[in-house]
This record gives structure tokens, C-alpha cells and sequence, in this order.
């Protein structure tokens, strides 16, 4: 089991390297490095709400998470690439990615061109929704919080 942990966290570290070096060779645009993190995020875990305690290590070399799993997956790959983004939580007002009416949710807040917009990390199709204009596209987040980028370890 130490074996494949270890597998699973060395691929993490190769996609993130990888891409990273894909944004600056093909000077990506801010919007296209964050469809590329939402890509790479949804992909990477499977939903798994039996452990919600988990570390995003655990998730990582598990390759099982939770909504937040998803989120400082894709925060981290953001950072990676220069983008500037961190974790927004809120309370799901539409049901969606195994989420429930008034169950908190955790997505991601990207600033593109100045603008902030929520991403949604468990979404394999790139989608963002603008909180401040209350304009939304296929996830419908009521905005409560913002937390500080986690440091992955």
C-alpha cells in the first residue's frame, strides 16, 4: 500500500510539473491555466464522502476526496501556474457534483483579468460563474466565505 501512496503522490508532483511548464511553453492565458487545473482536478480523484477527515495528502495518495479535496487540488495547480486563487466555500443552493441543497460546498475563486469568478473543481467541463454579478452557469453557489490557498505539503 506505502508503494502505490507513493506512485499516487509522484504523479500528482509529474502532472503538476507538467503542466506548469505547458502554461509557460504555450504562454497560456489565466482562463485557459484555470480550465487546464479544473481538467486535471476533476480527473484525478474519485467523490468519496466516507472520510471527510482526510488530509489532502491522504487524498492524493488515496485518489478519493470530498468537494475540498477537489478544490486545494486545483488551487494548488493554479498556483503552480501563476494564477492567483484560493479556496471559497459556500452553502449549495441547487443540487449538483453530489452536493445537497444548503450542504456546504467548496470551490475555487480565480481572478481573471482582475475579475474574481468561482470555479468548479469536480466539473470535468471548464465552467465559471461570476459572484459578484450573480451571473452562474452550471453550479449555483450562495458566496459565504473565502479562506487562504491551502500549503500542500
Amino acid at each position: 500500500e506505502y508503494w502505490l501512496q507513493q506512485t499516487r503522490r509522484d504523479s500528482y508532483e509529474a502532472i503538476k510539473n507538467f503542466i506548469t511548464l505547458k502554461a509557460k511553453r504555450e504562454n497560456l492565458l489565466d482562463c485557459q491555466k484555470a480550465c487546464l487545473a479544473t481538467c486535471v482536478s476533476s480527473r484525478f480523484l474519485t467523490y468519496d464522502q466516507s472520510n471527510r477527515l482526510r488530509s489532502f495528502r491522504g487524498a492524493i495518495e488515496s485518489g478519493e476526496g470530498v468537494c475540498r479535496d477537489y478544490s486545494v487540488i486545483a488551487n494548488d495547480l493554479l498556483a503552480s501556474m501563476g494564477v492567483q486563487a484560493e479556496e471559497a466555500t459556500g452553502e449549495k443552493v441547487g443540487k449538483a457534483n453530489n452536493a445537497s441543497v444548503g450542504e456546504e460546498h467548496s470551490m475555487v475563486k480565480v481572478m481573471i483579468d482582475a475579475i474574481p469568478y468561482l470555479l468548479e473543481p469536480q466539473n470535468e467541463f471548464c465552467s465559471f460563474a461570476n459572484p459578484e454579478f450573480g451571473q452562474t452557469t452550471t453550479t449555483r453557489l450562495i458566496f459565504l466565505q473565502n479562506t487562504k490557498p491551502q500549503k500542500v505539503n
